[in-house]
């Protein structure tokens, strides 16, 4: 390859000679003072040991530049300036350096490094050196052949790492202005980097770079070998041995990666700027909230991460505790709630009977299912998922005692619709008293300690309450009272003794008491007639549950009525019964057969019964029932005693029947007919 400053020159050691252009200018050509050398495109570069020939456009004449005479050219000389010096005539007589040709160029043979950065120029002369024009002066540059580098140094880092490079440097060497330095990968030119002087360069791809000189010659090569480092593996995240980020205080912590990779774990205590080790794994003594960081560190780094603790101080106090806002009592049911809004959903809650125990609940609330009378405090505490326990706070409890109602005066039992008196012994004057008698007594409800007279309509127990009130706290006392029947009187068989008995005068009248009770009864009885014709037997008296007695009417005297009272006692029950007999000369004949066949005998049903003067016939209603008891005769139409006379059995069917009398003031009569046909 030829170097481009050899533009201008032969190698090798060869003669190149540029040619000479000996311009002769007509005389028509005037006033050109301007002397050019060729090559005039720039410095000339030559390498030590090369030649050169320069020349230059010679005018014929010069101008003295005052009256426009033009004199001619009288001599030629060249000039050269040495480093920096004057410039001074080369003298050409025995230098084995430089010659002027007839035409006047100025040759350079084997050029000396002594001309670098030298300077040349040809001055042209007239009119006996009085004037003068000259060329610009042409830079030399003569350099030496340059030398091999000794090698290829890394810095920044020794592997390349990701998009990190390695930078390339080339020691050793030399080489001059002009030179260029190419650098190779895998043989392969790197023209974006290979220019003059590129000594350094940053490489981001792995392979064999090699570098050489191209100047005057070509040196050889230098070569490294760049490899690629691995790079470090994101930490996916910081895990604790125990799973947990929240620990008690005095607790060891240990930290690792949640995940292996490349490089070397580092932690750090702040965003990456205090380094506080390199192990895999991280273990200390956590004291305060803290957060951890961590990356892995290879050829680069991986971003950091992070893991916030958190150090459970030991626990407060509970805030508060609530409870009921009303009077209690004694046995109330009670329920205690904590409130505290600072607690962690692993805090639970101790309820104390003392300040250091024993526990008697865990939880949010305590119930009491009977608080006991006077002043109870109680205690809570709160413990935390280390197991530490804070201050306990306490709630007090006043419950006012239960009164008692003392012993109920009550009837030892009561007679239905009977009152009896109900109270209290010994009242309290601060106590307010309710009573509760139930439905079935006469009043139901009542106030005060008593008596109140209440009686029941319905026989049976009755249960019987009084509620006592003192300062809003109440109790109740209970008992219960058997309530009886009156005794049932039966007499004669009749229970309904509105209608009189009715005997004839002189028949014997057998009383017979039935009396039907619960209790023991007892019976005092009299009886007292009406009428002075009864005489001794006006009045009497007895105790016993049955007697006879005969009561006689004097002759032509009216049917008179005996009354009789009787008087049933029971322990708790008495009982009066009013009953009498009317005393007749004769008692109704009512025949029980009637035959209507027309043979003179029983063909009409022939009733003999003679009613009170007050009275008539047809006052006294009859009815017939067949013996299915469906009313055949006197059920829609009247049919009265005057009926029954002349009656004779009309369309009924033979067979018997059973007939009621009903009298005006007297019991009905019954009894049966049998008709036959």
């Amino acid at each position: 390859m030829v170097p481009p400053y050899k533009k201008y020159a032969y190698t090798g050691r060869l003669w190149q000679t540029w040619s000479l252009f000996l311009l002769l200018l007509l005389a028509g050509i005037q006033g050109y003072s301007q002397v050019i050398t060729t090559p005039s495109n720039g410095d000339t570069l030559l390498c030590t040991g090369d030649n050169l020939t320069l020349s230059a456009i010679i005018p014929l004449t010069l101008n003295d530049g005052m009256g426009g005479m033009d004199f001619p050219v009288d001599s030629v000389h060249w000039e050269i300036e040495l480093s920096g010096g004057s410039f001074m005539v080369i003298d050409t007589s025995g230098s084995p350096t430089f010659s002027i040709n007839p035409d006047f160029s100025l040759q350079i043979t084997n050029a000396p490094d002594s001309l670098n950065n030298s300077s040349v120029k040809i001055v042209v002369f007239a009119n006996a050196m009085t004037l003068n024009a000259m060329s610009q002066s042409k830079r030399l540059f003569v350099r030496p052949s340059p030398s091999s580098f000794d090698s290829i140094t890394k810095s920044l880092r020794d592997q390349i790492c990701g998009n990190q490079p390695v930078r390339l440097t080339l020691s050793g060497g030399s080489f001059v202005m002009g030179d260029i330095v190419q650098w190779f990968r895998d043989n392969n030119l790197l023209s974006n980097i290979s220019q003059q002087q590129q000594t350094q360069t940053d490489v981001r791809q792995p392979g064999v770079y090699s570098a050489w000189i191209v100047g005057c010659v070509t040196t050889s090569r230098v070569e490294i070998t760049i490899t690629e480092a691995d790079t470090a593996t994101d930490i996916n995240q910081i895990q604790t041995l125990s799973g947990l980020t929240s620990f008690c205080p005095g607790s060891t912590v240990t930290l690792f990666p949640g995940n292996t990779g490349d490089g070397t774990v580092t932690w750090y205590s702040d965003q990456g700027n205090t380094e506080i080790s390199t192990n895999d794994t991280l273990t200390f003594l956590l004291d305060q909230d803290t957060t951890i960081y961590a990356r892995r560190i290879n050829c680069d780094q991986s971003p950091l991460v992070s893991l916030s603790l958190e150090f459970i101080p030991l626990p407060l106090a509970p805030e508060r505790i609530e409870g009921p806002n009303e009077i209690l009592c004694a046995g109330a049911t009670v329920t205690l709630m904590v409130i505290d809004d600072g607690a962690t959903a692993t805090d639970t809650f101790q309820w104390l009977a003392t300040p250091t125990g024993p526990i008697i609940a865990t939880g949010t609330s305590f119930t009491l299912d009977s608080v006991a009378a006077g002043s109870t405090t109680y205690f809570v505490r709160k413990k935390d998922a280390c197991n530490n326990l804070s201050p306990t706070i306490n709630y007090e409890i006043e419950a006012l005692e239960i009164p008692v109602v003392g012993t109920l005066q009550i009837p030892n039992g009561l007679c239905l619709d009977l009152a009896g008196d109900f109270s209290v012994s010994q009242p309290s004057p601060t106590a307010s008293y309710t009573w509760d008698f139930g439905e079935n007594a006469s009043t139901s409800s009542g106030s005060g300690p008593g008596p109140l007279a209440i009686s029941f309509d319905q026989s049976g127990p009755q249960g019987i309450a009084v509620d006592i009130n003192v300062g809003g706290c109440t109790s109740r006392s209970v008992d219960t009272i058997v309530v009886v029947d009156p005794p049932t009187v039966t007499v004669n068989g009749r229970t309904d003794l509105t209608a009189p008995f009715e005997i004839v005068s002189g028949e014997e009248f057998a009383v017979s008491f039935e009396i039907v009770s619960t209790e023991t009864t007892t019976i005092d009885w009299e009886w007292m007639g009406n009428s002075a014709d009864l005489g001794d037997e006006f009045m009497g008296s007895g105790t016993s549950e049955n007697f006879t007695e005969v009561f006689n009417l004097e002759e032509n005297t009216e049917e008179t009525t005996v009354v009789f009272t009787a008087s049933i006692q029971t322990p708790l029950c008495s009982e009066d019964v009013t009953f009498s007999v009317l005393i007749l000369n004769e008692l109704p004949l009512i025949p029980n057969i009637l035959t209507p066949n027309d043979d003179g005998f029983n063909d009409t049903w022939e009733i003999i019964y003679n009613p009170p003067a007050n009275q008539a016939a047809s006052d006294t209603e009859v009815k017939i029932y067949n013996r299915q008891g469906v009313c055949v005769c006197g059920c829609s139409e009247t049919f009265t005693l005057t009926d029954a006379v002349n009656w004779d059995g009309a369309d009924l069917p033979s067979g018997p029947y059973w007939y009621v009398i009903t009298r005006p003031e007297r019991a009905p009569r019954t009894g049966s007919l049998t008709i036959l046909r």
